[in-house]
């Protein structure tokens, strides 16, 4: 796991070995173990390359270290991630006659890629981001793992391509221009995280998940090399004489083979479903305790503390509860939106911080419940998106705008799910209602929020491509797994980690077992009024029963509160000030009556209000021109 960064670009080589340091130097939380730099010889004709790598040694200790070259001198690589089938290509690649000099995963990558070419991608089993310069072409080959675990920006310019593990790292290039690109505030305020393969940075792109880039005199090409399994796969058929065995025996292996280390690890437990599952799972394959993490707050309300000592108590793990309290979130959250270089869109995103940072103290690694409820259909979305195209079938769009509508409205502070439940489900744009069940506003609402007007920039239709015979469960976990994993919550776990220097690996975001899961029946996902009923039937016999079929909390938060109370200051000092930012382009009267019916509890605005504070805080400190 690490860091890296680097470019393809007429630069005077002897300039280079600065500005890579320049570029690495704002990502050494990602690896504090070491710090390797390749330049190349460069000339008039012939570009220069750099290659920079930070690395948070997790594999092979000793002789990992990159930027890494193969025997012949001709390819240099340098990697983000961890390759969990590497043993089994080594072997592979042995049979076919290529000779190793380490025991690493790095030379893995870079020999398949040497052997296979670009049909080395699908046989890698893990995380990665990675770079490969062929000194015969002068060109670059870069790619990234199924579903963007792992981070990788591109910027050109007219001195060539420059990518990074973080966009920190890119705003260290000479004669980088820093301006907001204002369709991404257009999106975030829709969706609450910028889509693929856009970014708040003007000319700053994300290379999208699946997708491998190749880059040669000048010419960016990007490809998709794998769709995801609920875009296109039906169930088998016939099904499997016991498919509850079949999920187990496949997450089992997930949760196995992330667990090679030669550091400490442990677990993120929140003492839910998912996160408990995990850790039960370790304890199979651990001779010692499973140190696990968790978070809670003072307010008994919204902690899920004491399900994690339940569970700790029942798994006999090592285990450590942070506390965190309004104060920690105000101290901390400047930090986080440096490391994200971007709003956090969720409270919780903070809270992953706060958590890293403590499990930094004694561990290198740690596995979470990441993704299991896009991949098993964990939210409440997933189960009423399956009566959608009914209730409007027997629900005329201006009886649900009309009288659903006023009725909505009128709920109290409380009923905010409820809310949204009668706000979604009428919808019908698929588009915007597979957007509005996790986002802040609708279209309208977005629009009328807005004082300054410009044309919105059309969506990606990718995520919404799913083959039309799919069910609408499985559309429904397609852009999720396609939008909201890679662009919201992959993209927190990674910043939040990385910056405690710790890694962090997600055995339900396994492509195998995603692909198991989609060869089952849908009623191995949703059964009845019973979410993620597969992982609840295996969760029976190892955790209690409490655990196991409790109501979904979520990573939830005192936020809603503390916006009212403890924390409404802040907020008024930061929207409603002469200094605003954000003001310059927002409609200041809906701001106000946001924050005035927050406070005084006549409408949950918490989702859209701690987006506005932390996109207000980001344009502050990231000091973007407003274009």
């Amino acid at each position: 796991m690490c860091g890296i960064a680097g470019w393809l670009a007429k630069l005077d080589p002897k300039s280079a070995k600065q500005r890579l340091g320049a570029m690495l130097d704002p990502m050494s939380h990602r690896g504090p173990d070491g710090i390797g730099i390749y330049i190349s010889e460069g000339g008039i004709r012939k570009p220069t390359v750099g290659l920079g790598h930070l690395r948070l040694a997790i594999i092979d200790l000793s002789t990992g270290d990159q930027p890494m070259k193969d025997a012949t001198g001709r390819y240099t690589i340098v990697y983000n991630g961890e390759l969990y089938n590497y043993k089994e290509l080594r072997s592979e690649l042995q049979s076919a006659g290529v000779k190793f000099r380490t025991a690493s995963d790095t030379e893995v990558v870079l020999l398949s890629y040497i052997h296979w070419g670009e049909k080395c991608l699908p046989k890698l089993r893990g995380m990665f981001a990675f770079a490969v310069h062929d000194s015969t072409k002068d060109g670059l080959f870069l790619a990234r793992d199924r579903y963007g675990k792992k981070p990788l920006f591109l910027y050109e310019n007219q001195e060539g391509l420059f990518f990074a593990s973080e966009i920190k790292a890119l705003l260290a290039v000479p004669g980088f221009e820093r301006q907001l690109d204002f369709n991404s505030v257009q999106d975030y305020l829709l969706m609450r995280y910028v889509p693929s393969p856009n970014t708040f940075f003007k000319g700053v792109t994300k290379l999208k998940p699946g997708h491998y880039a190749t880059y040669s005199y000048g010419k960016l090409e990007q490809t998709s090399y794998y769709r995801l399994a609920d875009a296109w796969m039906k169930p088998a058929s016939p099904q499997p004489q016991d498919p509850e065995a079949v999920f187990a025996s496949a997450l089992e292996e997930a949760v196995r083979i992330r667990m090679v280390s030669d550091v400490p690890f442990g677990v993120f437990l929140s003492g839910g479903l998912d996160s408990s599952v995990v850790t039960a799972l370790m304890g199979r394959h651990m001779s010692s305790a499973v140190k696990s993490f968790s978070i809670g707050f003072d307010d008994a309300r919204y902690s899920e503390a004491p399900f994690a000592e339940i569970v700790s108590r029942h798994l006999k793990t090592d285990h450590q509860s942070i506390i965190v309290k309004p104060d920690d979130v105000l101290d901390a959250l400047p930090h986080a939106i440096h490391l994200s270089d971007s709003p956090l869109a969720e409270p919780g995103s903070i809270m992953v911080y706060l958590m890293a940072k403590a499990a930094g103290q004694s561990v290198k690694m740690v596995l979470t419940g990441e993704g299991a409820d896009e991949m098993l259909g964990g939210y409440p979305k997933h189960y009423f998106e399956r009566f959608a195209k009914n209730y409007q079938m027997f629900v005329p769009e201006m009886i649900h705008n009309g009288v659903i509508g006023r009725a909505a409205s009128k709920l109290p502070f409380g009923a905010r799910r409820v809310k949204t439940l009668l706000d979604t489900i009428g919808l019908r744009g698929d588009q915007e209602r597979l957007i509005r069940w996790f986002g802040a506003l609708t279209f309208a609402q977005r629009d009328e929020l807005l004082s300054h007007k410009q044309p919105t920039r059309p969506l990606d239709p990718t995520p919404f491509s799913a083959e039309a015979d799919q069910s609408a469960l499985r559309k429904a976990l397609y852009f999720d797994q396609s939008l909201l994993l890679p662009d919201n919550l992959l993209e927190r776990g990674d910043r939040m980690t990385m910056g405690a220097s710790i890694e962090a690996r997600m055995p339900f975001m396994d492509h195998q077992l995603a692909e198991t899961v989609a060869g089952l029946s849908d009623n191995m996902r949703i059964r009845g009024k019973n979410q993620k009923y597969c992982l609840r039937k295996l969760a029976e016999g190892m955790l209690p029963k409490e655990i196991a079929w409790r109501q979904k909390l979520g990573f939830s938060t005192p936020m809603r509160s503390w916006l009212q109370d403890r924390l409404s200051g802040h907020m008024e000092d930061l929207l409603l000030s002469n200094q605003s930012i954000t003001s310059t382009f927002l409609n200041r009267q809906s701001v106000e009556t946001a924050v005035r019916d927050h406070t005084n509890g006549r409408q949950d605005n918490e989702k859209l209000l701690w987006m506005l504070i932390n996109l207000e805080m980001f344009l502050r400190q990231s000091k973007l021109a407003l274009s």
